[in-house]
C-alpha cells in the first residue's frame, strides 16, 4: 500500500512538473521571440534611416552636374569626414553606369580615420549585382550584407537631379557597420544584449533550425544554462553570399520564477499526499487488512503443505464467509488436478527426452508453418547450435527459394491430400552449405506437422561417387573391347589396302605416261591413302598407332584444314578464322591435329542447319611458353548436360541413323589425351556451342629461328 501511495505522489509530482514546466517554457520563449523581433525592427529603422540619407545625398542638382562631368574631388575633401561622423557612415562609394568606381571610401567612427577600401567590399561593388547597377530613377536596395564575415547595412540609389529625373548618371552607396557603436546604440536603444556572433559562437544546431524556418522572421532559441537563454534571429542579405545571424543574450527571469513554482508544488502535493496516504492505510488496517490476515494465520495452522487441508471457516456477514468456503472447494479440486498433471506430465517429459536424444532431426510445425519444438539433431543438421533459436521462425528460413518453391508443390500438396510424405529435399544452412536430407512429414489434422529428417549428404556424395567410377569403369571396358575390334579390323584394312596401292603400282608402270587410265589410278591411289589415313585414325583411337610427332607451327596446319573445309561448308554458314601473325609451334602430329579441326568442324557444320557464322581461332595463353587454344565456336542449337556428359563416348552421336558413327568426337578426344592436352566444351540449348582444345606449347625449333 505504501508503494502504491509514493507511486502516485511520484506521477502527480510528475505531471505537473511536465504541465508546469512546459506552460513557463512556452512564455519564456515568446517573451525572448518578442524581443528579437523587437531588436530586428530597430535594426530595420536604423536601415530608413540610412536609406534616407542616401536618398539626399543621391538627388542633388549640384552633385548632379558634377557627377555628369565626372568630378568627385569634393567627395574628397575634409568636409567629407565630417559627413562620415554626422550621419555615422563607415562607407561611401560612386560609380558610373558602367559599374566603375569613381570614388569609394571607408570610415572608423571610433578613431575618426579614414580606411582604405576592403578587398572583399571592392569585388562587391564591381561586381554587376543589383546592389550597384539601377535601371529607373526611383529604383533602391538596401538591406544587409556581409564583407569579410562582418554584417554592414547598406543603401544604393541611383544618382540624379532634384526632381528625380534622368539621365541616371551613376550609383550612390553608403554603409554602416553593424558590430560596434551603431549595434551598441541599438542595444542600449532596445535595453537588449545585441551581438552579431560568428560561427564560433552560434551552435550548428541553431543555424540548421535557422535555415530550415518558413517564418519571415526566422528566429531559434536556446538556453545557455540555469541563468540565462540566447535568442538568434536571421536577417536577410541582399548581396546573397550568407546570412545574417543577430544574437540577443537574456537572463531566465521566467525560468528562475517556474522553478520557484514548482518547487512549492512539489512540496505541497508531498505534504498532501503524505497525509492522504497515512489516513488510508490506516482505514484499510481497521477495516479490511485486519480480518484477511487473521484468516490467513488461522489456515497456515491447519496443516503443512502436500497434506489435505480442511480450511477454516470465518463468521461474519460480508465476502469472508463466502470465500473462505469458495476456498475450500478450490483446494480440494487443485489437489486432484495437481496429481493428474504431474502424472501426464511425467510420462510428457519422458517422450521429449527421447525425441531429444534421437539421431535423427525432429520437429513440430504448427498451422502457419512456424516451429513449435525441434531437437538438438534437428538444428545440427541445418547448421545451429541451439534449437531454441529457430523456435517460432518459418521452415522456409532453412531452404533457399527454388527449393521452398519446389517442396511447396512436391510435398505440402500432397500432403494435404494424404496426410503423408517422403522424399528428398536440399537445405542451405546460415554459411551457404547445402545439405541433402531425407524428409519425412506426417499431418497433425489441426494441430501442425511432425518432421522427420535424416541427412544423406555424405551418404549420397559416396553413391555418386561409386556411380561415376563404375561408369568409369564401364566405358574404359567399352573402349578396350572397341579398341580391340577397331585395331583387329583396321590391320586386316590395311593388309588389304597395301594389295590396292601395290596393284596401282604396278599398273600405272606398265600404262604410258600419257595413258588415259593414268587419272583414274590417280584417283584409286588418292582414296587408298584416304583410307589408310581413316586406319590411322581408327588406331590412333585404340591408342595403338604411335602419332608422328614434330615441332610443326600451329598456324600451317590450321591454313590447311581451313583448305580442305572449305568446299564441304554451305554457302549459308560463314566461316570466320583467326590466325595470328606470329608463329605457335608444338610438339604434335600435323596431321592428327588437321583432323581434329576437321572433325569438330564438321560436327559444328551439321549443328547449323540454319546456317550463321562458324568462328575458328588459334590463339596462345597469355603466359610465356603456356599453352596452345584452338577454339571451334558455332551458332548451332546448343547441347543439354545430359548430351554433354557423353559427348566422347564411342558411338554415341545424336544425329538420325545413316548421318554419323559416333566416333568423330572419340577420335578427337583420343588424340588431343596422346599428346597430354585437354578439351573444354562450353555450351547451351539454343545458344551454340564452343570447344577449346589446349596442347603443350613449346618454343620455336632452333632452325627455325630467324636473327
Amino acid at each position: 500500500m505504501g508503494v502504491t501511495v509514493v507511486l502516485v505522489l511520484a506521477a502527480a509530482v510528475t505531471a505537473a512538473h511536465l504541465v508546469v514546466g512546459r506552460s513557463y517554457t512556452a512564455l519564456e520563449n515568446a517573451q525572448v521571440a518578442e524581443d528579437m523581433r523587437r531588436a530586428v525592427g530597430s535594426i530595420a529603422a536604423e536601415l530608413a534611416s540610412l536609406d534616407r540619407t542616401v536618398h539626399a545625398w543621391a538627388a542633388r542638382d549640384v552633385s548632379y552636374a558634377l557627377y555628369q562631368e565626372g568630378k568627385t574631388a569634393f567627395l574628397e575633401a575634409d568636409q567629407i569626414d565630417a559627413a562620415f561622423q554626422i550621419n555615422r557612415l563607415n562607407l561611401i562609394a560612386c560609380l558610373d553606369t558602367d559599374g566603375v568606381i569613381l570614388f569609394a571610401m571607408g570610415f572608423d567612427l571610433v578613431t575618426g580615420q579614414r580606411l582604405e577600401l576592403n578587398p572583399v567590399m571592392r569585388r562587391l561593388l564591381e561586381s554587376s549585382s543589383g546592389l550597384t547597377r539601377h535601371v529607373v530613377v526611383n529604383d533602391v536596395v538596401k538591406g544587409l550584407v556581409t564583407v569579410g564575415g562582418i554584417p554592414m547595412l547598406m543603401s544604393s540609389r541611383p544618382i540624379t537631379a532634384s526632381d528625380r529625373t534622368g539621365p541616371i548618371r551613376g550609383t550612390l552607396v553608403m554603409g554602416r557597420t553593424l558590430p560596434g557603436p551603431l549595434l551598441d546604440r541599438l542595444a542600449a536603444t532596445t535595453h537588449l544584449g545585441l551581438h552579431a556572433p560568428d560561427d564560433v559562437v552560434v551552435p550548428s544546431a541553431v543555424r540548421q533550425r535557422l535555415a530550415a524556418s518558413t517564418e519571415d522572421i526566422p528566429i531559434a532559441i536556446e538556453p545557455l544554462g540555469e541563468d540565462q537563454i540566447a535568442g538568434f534571429a536571421t536577417m536577410g542579405n541582399v548581396a546573397g553570399n550568407g546570412m545574417v545571424i543577430l544574437r540577443s543574450v537574456l537572463p531566465r527571469e521566467i525560468h528562475s520564477v517556474g522553478r520557484l513554482a514548482m518547487t512549492y508544488l512539489t512540496v505541497t502535493l508531498v505534504i498532501a499526499g503524505l497525509i492522504y496516504g497515512v489516513v488510508l492505510i490506516l482505514l484499510l488496517e481497521h477495516r479490511v487488512i485486519s480480518r484477511p490476515a487473521q484468516w490467513s494465520r488461522q489456515v497456515a495452522a491447519t496443516g503443512t503443505p502436500g497434506s489435505a487441508m480442511l480450511l477454516p471457516t470465518t463468521p461474519g456477514h460480508d465476502e469472508l464467509p463466502n470465500l473462505s468456503s469458495r476456498m475450500s472447494t478450490i483446494s480440494d479440486w487443485i489437489t486432484a488436478t495437481v496429481r493428474k498433471r504431474w502424472t501426464t506430465g511425467a510420462r510428457a517429459m519422458d517422450h521429449l527426452a527421447a525425441m531429444d536424444a534421437a539421431t535423427e532431426g525432429i520437429a513440430i510445425l504448427n498451422t502457419e508453418g512456424r516451429y513449435v519444438y525441434l531437437n538438438v539433431a534437428y538444428a545440427v543438421i541445418f547448421g545451429h547450435r541451439d534449437p531454441n533459436g529457430l523456435v517460432n521462425c518459418s521452415w522456409r528460413a532453412q531452404f533457399d527459394d527454388a527449393e521452398a518453391s519446389r517442396l511447396d508443390e512436391a510435398a505440402f500438396i500432397p500432403l494435404a491430400t494424404t496426410g503423408r510424405w517422403c522424399g528428398d529435399a536440399r537445405g542451405q544452412r546460415p554459411d551457404g552449405d547445402i545439405v541433402e536430407i531425407d524428409l519425412s512429414l506426417t499431418s497433425l489434422p489441426e494441430k501442425g506437422i511432425i518432421c522427420i529428417c535424416r541427412d544423406v549428404t555424405e551418404v549420397n556424395h559416396a553413391r555418386r561417387e561409386r556411380e561415376l567410377l563404375e561408369m568409369e569403369l564401364r566405358q574404359s571396358q567399352k573402349l578396350e573391347a572397341v579398341g580391340t575390334l577397331a585395331s583387329g579390323v583396321a590391320h586386316e584394312f590395311n593388309n588389304i589396302l597395301t594389295s590396292i596401292l601395290g596393284f596401282t603400282h604396278l599398273t600405272r608402270k606398265a600404262l604410258p605416261h600419257d595413258h588415259a587410265a593414268q587419272k583414274s589410278l590417280d584417283k584409286v591411289e588418292s582414296a587408298s591413302h584416304h583410307a589408310a589415313h581413316i586406319t590411322g585414325s581408327l588406331l590412333t583411337f585404340t591408342y595403338k598407332d604411335q602419332a608422328d610427332r614434330s615441332p610443326v607451327d600451329l598456324r600451317d596446319v590450321m591454313h590447311d584444314a581451313v583448305a580442305m573445309l572449305q568446299p564441304v561448308l554451305p554457302a549459308s554458314i560463314e566461316l570466320d578464322v583467326k590466325i595470328p601473325a606470329e608463329s605457335i609451334w608444338s610438339e604434335a602430329d600435323g596431321r592428327q591435329i588437321q583432323q581434329v579441326l576437321v572433325n569438330l568442324t564438321v560436327n559444328a557444320r551439321d549443328a547449323m542447319q540454319d546456317g550463321g557464322r562458324l568462328q575458328l581461332t588459334l590463339q596462345s595463353s597469355e603466359a610465356d611458353m603456356g599453352e596452345c587454344l584452338i577454339v571451334v565456336r558455332d551458332m548451332g542449337a546448343g547441347m543439354a548436360d545430359d548430351v554433354q556428359k557423353r559427348l566422347f563416348e564411342p558411338f554415341f552421336t545424336t544425329k538420325p541413323r545413316g548421318h554419323g558413327s559416333g566416333l568423330g568426337l572419340a577420335v578427337v578426344h583420343g588424340i588431343v589425351r596422346d599428346h597430354g592436352g585437354a578439351i573444354q566444351v562450353d555450351s547451351e540449348p539454343g545458344r551454340g556451342t564452343a570447344i577449346t582444345v589446349t596442347l603443350p606449347r613449346i618454343s620455336a625449333p632452333a632452325e627455325m629461328t630467324f636473327a
